[in-house]
């Protein structure tokens, strides 16, 4: 898969190899997710993907929820129910089968703003994570992160931060998981190391606890079960799965960021304030966000570095980067995180 594809706010990446294609360092952002070498089987499992769904084990009702290491599935009579999110419990006095865990210890390495999110998620499906980052602090920031995000879900009625947090562990190395993800940018040298029918794009989006979609992007050689088994994981972390081809941007950014780099030309060429724009755009069309709004929160900088994928790899003059995106950052005003973009933050 190309360099940077799934970038910023809206990234996430799937690398599926062994252990051997895991010993490198300085890892920095897409994500990337490796499934380890195997610990040993029984027959039917190969290369530590399981064929099929692993065997049911219990069955349980109501409130129950299912036993560590186990995940839940609706069985026939409660597959109209909705489940309540990060949890294995389904409506009131359903009765859903449990089966065994895949990835049951996973590796995030990145704690940021998307690895960290990854994580929560991961944690609150249940299984055990260990969290790297090669950056001093970084994943006490992730941690603390990831403790506000849980406790206003728990405000919500969600779980209990300390509960999910229990299952998380910081790591100072990379250490041997069933799955590995690397919220940091690729590297292409480490990439071409892989097996390639173990490759797969996992693009989540920011904040990853809260929005519901993981772009799932098949290489040319990406096997029918490495994608089986990363769509079903992202349906027992809570996603919806919806798979792209490996082009530039995939679907989401190849939409998205034009249309942000159209609003930032309006406002460059004094069609309209950025207010109005943003305003239009929420109320036109249903957007929570405006789009100008939407780059501040991603980031201008990443904005500009997923349009210049798209004009490199697409080659149309229509992607290249507004020239008003490159003076903001080239002048500092990155966004939210640096307090001024399109718009000022105190």
């Amino acid at each position: 898969m190309r360099d940077g594809l799934a970038d910023g706010a809206l990234r996430g990446r799937v690398v599926c190899g062994n252990d051997d294609e895991r010993r490198h360092r300085n890892l920095v952002q897409p994500l990337v997710c490796r499934i380890a070498r195997p610990r040993p089987r029984a027959v039917g499992h190969t290369a530590g993907i399981r064929r099929g769904l692993p065997e049911l084990t219990h069955r349980v009702v109501g409130s129950e929820r299912c036993p560590d290491g186990e995940v839940a599935v609706p069985s026939p009579s409660s597959s109209n129910q909705s489940r309540a999110p990060f949890t294995s419990t389904y409506g009131i006095g359903a009765t859903i089968a449990c089966r065994a865990m895949r990835f049951e210890h996973v590796l995030v390495v990145g704690a940021g703003q998307m690895g960290s999110g990854i994580a929560q998620v991961v944690a609150a499906s249940g299984r055990r994570v260990s969290l790297h980052d090669a950056a001093p602090g970084a994943v006490e920031r992730g941690l603390e992160a990831m403790r506000k995000s849980l406790t206003r879900l728990a405000e919500k009625g969600g779980t209990d931060p300390d509960v999910v947090l229990a299952r998380v562990e910081p790591a100072g190395e990379i250490v041997a998981a069933d799955l590995m993800i690397e919220a940091v940018v690729e590297d292409a040298a480490v990439k071409e190391q892989s097996r390639p029918d173990r490759v797969i794009g996992m693009h989540f989006f920011n904040p990853v606890p809260v929005l519901k979609l993981v772009e799932v992007i098949r290489g040319l050689e990406t096997s029918d079960e490495t994608a089986r088994a990363i769509t079903e994981l992202a349906d027992e972390l809570g996603k919806t799965a919806a798979e792209a081809r490996d082009f530039p941007g995939f679907v989401s950014n190849r939409i998205l960021m034009p249309f942000i780099n159209e609003a930032a030309y309006a406002l460059l060429e004094g069609v309209a304030e950025a207010e109005a724009i943003d305003t239009i755009a929420r109320l036109g069309f249903a957007h929570p966000l405006g789009p100008l709004a939407l780059a501040d929160l991603i980031g201008l900088d990443t904005c500009v570095a997923i349009m210049e994928v798209l004009h490199r790899g697409l080659g149309d003059p229509k992607y290249a980067p507004c020239p008003l995106l490159r003076q903001y950052v080239q002048a500092g005003r990155l966004g939210r995180k640096s307090g001024r973009g399109f718009y000022e933050y105190s």
